[in-house]
């Protein structure tokens, strides 16, 4: 796999337990959910076909 695969994959199972954190104890809202839902949109774009997203 490319470095990078890995490393998206390391960084996202590190969003996983932010986010399992903020489920069961309130703390804050993990700032990298924003970034794993435009990952998630990303791939699905590119297996399904979307519009084209604004760059913001």
């Amino acid at each position: 796999e490319r470095p990078q695969t890995l490393l998206w994959k390391r960084q996202n199972e590190q969003c996983l337990d932010s986010i399992r954190l903020h489920l069961r104890t309130g703390s804050s809202f993990p700032k990298c959910m924003r970034w794993l839902m435009f990952i998630f949109l990303s791939n699905f774009c590119n297996s399904v076909g979307c519009e084209p997203f604004g760059d913001d």
